[in-house]
């Protein structure tokens, strides 16, 4: 069942797809990526039916990465913030080099807040792990921008375009601030 409803996913019978993923769990109620693939299909339409999805993928394996950070992401793009920080913290608790989290928190503070120091050391810390994360260099340039200090903003955008010279975005804050 649990191919079937991928071939239907894949082919865009969402419908399909719903149905055969839930015959699969109940065929067999351990069947993590069918909870997983159910929990995607329902966040993709921001029905909260997503987070029992990822729920019961988190019973079936408790530290699961890939379910807390569907469900935080699922939590962010639903604009409950204080939800998804929570479920990024759980994933840096159980699996701390997941550098994704810590971007995703960083993003979130400079979103959805103005504590743009916090969201400086969040970026910091996602670039500790991955120091080719050019998103980062820039987001935190862009933090930098919107606190006021322009020489550290100059950097951040710098870096980024070092590691990506046509990214646009980074090109014109390096613009913004010289």
């Amino acid at each position: 069942y649990f191919l079937k409803g991928m071939i239907y996913k894949m082919a865009g019978d969402t419908a399909k797809a719903v149905s055969t993923f839930q015959t699969c769990v109940e065929q067999n109620p351990d069947h993590y990526n069918g909870f997983i693939q159910l929990g995607l299909i329902y966040a993709s339409i921001n029905d909260d039916i997503a987070i029992a999805y990822y729920n019961n993928a988190l019973q079936i394996y408790p530290l699961s990465t890939e379910a807390l950070y569907n469900m935080a992401l699922y939590y962010q793009n639903t604009e409950r913030i204080a939800l998804a920080d929570k479920t990024y913290d759980k994933i840096i608790e159980t699996n701390p080099e997941y550098f994704i989290a810590y971007y995703n928190k960083a993003f979130l503070r400079l979103v959805y807040s103005t504590d743009y120091d916090s969201a400086i050391y969040f970026f910091d810390k996602t670039l500790d792990y991955d120091e080719t994360y050019f998103e980062a260099f820039y987001n935190k340039g862009y933090a930098y921008e919107l606190k006021g200090d322009n020489k550290n903003a100059a950097a951040g955008y710098k870096s980024a375009l070092a590691l990506k010279p046509d990214f646009t975005l980074a090109a014109k804050g390096l613009n913004r601030v010289q």
